[in-house]
């Protein structure tokens, strides 16, 4: 999805969608000590 909704409510009840993902956070997580944190396995949730 490449466009910005302003009001989810409609959408919802549009029923437009199957799901809706809502993000929230900065663009880039920021870094914090975590053992072995240069790990592949580990990835960046809400920051």
């Amino acid at each position: 999805m490449t466009k910005r909704y302003e009001d989810l409510s409609r959408i919802v009840e549009s029923k437009e969608f199957d799901a809706i993902f809502l993000a929230i956070g900065a663009e880039v997580g920021k870094r914090a000590y975590i053992p072995a944190g240069d790990s592949t396995h580990i990835l960046d949730a809400v920051t």
